[in-house]
């Protein structure tokens, strides 16, 4: 069966990307998940197939195995684990897979997760497949859809529908039957007459563009199209045409790239004709699984990582992964003295989140124990969507573990610097938020006390996330209800904190949302000096001026929060009742408040064996095809999120190289110095840190080194701390001097002069960013 030919394929590249990568990440877990409708194929067919009377079923091992949800048993999935749509969806905030259509009661999971349509040996045509019996070609798939849309709207109305439609995505993955049917000579194919390809092509392209006019009808709006792969190269195709081990048909790959060259130029088409509403993203998976095929006959089956003072063999099976608990940890976020944050997962449901790894022996020899656990307090007394939630806390004998929302969308501060300074209407929107944010924290007795823009986050909605309570203070810890110990940032920090007289939380934290919005709006400080005498006069005289762009309300609004005089300075009540802040507001829906047990966070420095967890290294989740093709820039899904994502800046980057693995990691080293950096070598990894303290600290740099094939090595670089600006900066001078060495780099950018805009906040360094 050609279906299984395809799982071969997908499962060798496996063994080619195993261990190379660290757990996906593309972009955010959001407060409100994507939702998706998945059309096509067996490649992304999850269980269909299983409800119909058909050949082709995928029921039985090894069929869906590696999908962490299954339990090992199969689950109607022709892969051996998670699909392109699953592994893009849930990257993207999905917080479950959309169920198979013919599941009983998939209706009721539209509205949290979408549904899957797909049906193994399905094609764009009606007639591909008919040899198997029972499948859902691609026009009964839609007509599926057709009747869930229709019986939603009429529960929800036809407004929601509508709604949820525009911001869900549609995948489809099909037209690899098509071909495969045409290719095989016992297949009975356009009743039974042979046609010239180029009639197949435009068939398919005719028949799948009606289909995606439909779907558009029917309310959907952001697509992902997937090309075929290289079919030439699976052993079926291989067998048909008796092509030697090692090679490809040539005759199937030029078809299918004559075709794929057809569906890109339909896809720009219907961008064009769809309008700005609208996107249509064309998937190349044939570029890079061809790319990846050829690097696996060259290495024989088998990769190798480069290690200390030998080359390490890597196959099936042989990498290792970390895990604390039910999470599965990936990649450095960032890192600081204490503390690190990793990317992880939830090996239970697939659900992305970030891990804070606190250090114990170092928190406890720095008498920072208290600090902690004031942290964890605020974090699980605090519920509300603008802030970071803390889902739980774990231990083990030698770190702490927070397990946090994951936030991809950047920092605050990275919009302004990309925009210069944001419109009244920005920066209302995130204002209000802020304050929303800061009201509920508040009310449970929270207060942050170093509130800036670099700890406001965004996700991929552009929803505000208040994190970093690392110096926050709880009410109920001073008899006096005043506060006495000087936190945050001293051009964000009201003059009463600056005083050290004792000040009341609730109003100095509004003194910072007043900075904050200047910032938001000028795009530099309200309070700026060279010395920090000169910085606190300006502060406790509160001798600032607005620029002219600033509307009169607003000024009026900002003067009121900036007030030196904390007992006449405007309260959170008096601003939501503003002119300024009411227009278009909001106010946040959530849940109802819950008790919280603080009961259990001492327990948290105590060495009990019931409370600790362990860390433990296992095999991977596979990584197949899909989830190489989901990473890579043949799927560039920035038109799906533009207004989204815009202004957000890259932290990490790659390059390829030619040369041995020796003279890479020496050039990288050398590149670096001459720009003041300190490189710390440990076999192929490199940690290159900055001497000089930029605008948010040391920036730090993690390298690491990958060999993809004899001679072929990958270098990913990502920033782990430091100022996401001042890493482009680094970047575009780093890469000056590996000329010699790289064979091809990856753009930071897309256009130079946006990575050296700067705006007066980017110019003036944080010469006082320290706590006092």
């Amino acid at each position: 069966m050609f279906l299984i030919s395809i799982n071969i394929i997908s499962d060798v590249l496996e063994m080619l990307i195993v261990g190379f990568f660290d757990s996906l990440s593309i972009k955010v877990s959001p407060s409100k998940s994507y939702i998706s409708f998945v059309f096509g194929d067996s490649l992304v067919d999850s269980g269909n197939n299983d409800y119909l009377f058909t050949i082709s079923k995928a029921n039985i091992p090894p069929y869906g195995i590696d999908f962490l949800p299954s339990g090992g048993k199969p689950t109607g999935r022709f892969t051996n684990g998670r699909t392109i749509s699953d592994i893009i969806g849930q990257t993207l905030g999905q917080k479950a897979f959309p169920p198979p259509y013919l599941a009983p009661d998939s209706s009721r999971s539209m509205m949290q997760s979408g549904i899957n349509f797909a049906s193994g040996s399905s094609g764009i045509l009606d007639d591909t497949g008919s040899i198997y019996i029972g499948r859902l070609p691609l026009r009964r798939q839609i007509d599926y859809f057709q009747e869930t849309r229709n019986a939603m709207a009429s529960q929800t109305g036809e407004n929601a529908t509508s709604e949820l439609l525009k911001k869900a995505i549609f995948f489809i993955v099909a037209g690899s039957n098509d071909i495969l049917n045409y290719l095989q000579p016992s297949i009975p194919f356009f009743q039974g007459e042979k046609v010239v390809p180029s009639v197949l092509k435009e068939s398919m392209l005719s028949n799948l563009t009606s289909h995606l006019k439909r779907l558009h009808e029917l309310g959907a709006r952001k697509f992902v199209v997937v090309d075929v792969g290289p079919l030439g190269c699976i052993p079926y195709v291989r067998a048909l045409q008796i092509i030697p081990d090692g090679k490809c048909s040539s005759a199937a790959n030029k078809l299918i790239r004559a075709y794929n060259e057809k569906l890109r130029q339909r896809i720009y088409q219907l961008n064009q004709e769809m309008g700005p509403a609208s996107a249509f993203v064309y998937a190349n998976s044939f570029d890079i699984v061809m790319q990846f095929y050829t690097c696996l006959h060259r290495s024989n089956l088998v990769i190798k990582r480069v290690t200390s003072g030998a080359t390490r063999k890597m196959s099936r099976g042989q990498s290792s992964r970390t895990c604390v608990g039910k999470y599965e940890l990936g990649r450095t976020l960032g890192e600081g003295t204490f503390a690190k944050v990793k990317f992880a997962r939830n090996t239970q449901n697939g659900e992305t989140v970030a891990i804070k790894i606190i250090d114990r022996d170092k928190v406890l020899r720095h008498k920072m124990a208290d600090q902690i656990k004031t942290e964890i307090k605020s974090m699980k007394l605090i519920k509300h969507p603008n802030v970071v939630q803390l889902h739980e806390v774990l231990a083990s004998r030698t770190k702490i573990y927070m397990v946090i929302d994951f936030v991809d969308g950047g920092e605050l501060f990275d919009k302004i610097v990309k925009q210069r300074h944001l419109t009244e209407d920005e920066a209302r929107k995130y204002f209000q938020q802020l304050i929303d944010a800061i009201d509920y924290c508040h009310s449970r007795g929270v207060y942050h006390r170093d509130l800036k823009p670099e700890n406001l986050l965004l996700d991929s909605h552009g929803v505000l996330k208040v994190s970093d309570f690392g110096l926050s203070a709880l009410a109920y810890v001073r008899e006096d209800g005043l506060l006495r110990t000087a936190c945050g940032t001293p051009n964000y920090v009201a003059p009463e904190v600056l005083s050290d007289k004792g000040y009341d939380g609730r109003a100095s934290d509004i003194w910072s949302c007043g900075v904050i919005l200047f910032v938001l709006l000028a795009g530099y400080l309200p309070f700026e000096a060279a010395y920090l005498p000169d910085l606190y006069k300006k502060i406790h005289g509160a001798k600032f001026k607005s620029p002219h762009w600033f509307s009169s309300d607003v000024k009026m609004l900002i003067h009121q929060i900036l007030d030196p005089n904390p007992k006449t300075r405007i309260n959170i009540e008096q601003i939501k009742d503003d002119k300024w802040f009411r227009k278009n507001y909001q106010p946040p829906n959530f849940g109802k408040d819950k008790d919280v047990n603080l009961d259990d966070i001492d327990a948290i420095f105590e060495n009990l064996e019931e409370n600790l967890v362990t860390e433990r290294r296992g095999r991977p989740e596979p990584m197949n095809a899909f989830s190489l093709i989901s990473r890579s820039e043949g799927l560039n899904l920035d038109n799906l999120f533009e207004k989204q994502m815009q202004g957000l800046i890259k932290r990490e980057t790659r390059f390829t190289s030619k040369c041995p693995p020796d003279e890479i990691m020496t050039k990288i080293e050398e590149a670096a110095a001459p720009l003041g950096f300190n490189a710390q070598k440990r076999n192929y990894k490199m940690k290159l840190k900055g001497d000089k303290s930029g605008r948010k600290g040391h920036l730090s740099v993690a390298t690491e080194l990958f060999e993809v094939a004899p001679s072929v090595h990958i270098v990913e670089l990502r920033k782990t701390s430091g100022d996401t600006l001042e890493f482009h900066t680094f970047y575009n001078s780093f890469k000056e001097g590996l000329k010699d060495v790289v064979w091809k780099a990856e753009a930071i950018t897309e256009e130079k002069d946006e990575a050296q805009a700067s705006t007066p906040i980017t110019e003036k360094k944080d010469r006082h960013q320290t706590s006092h």
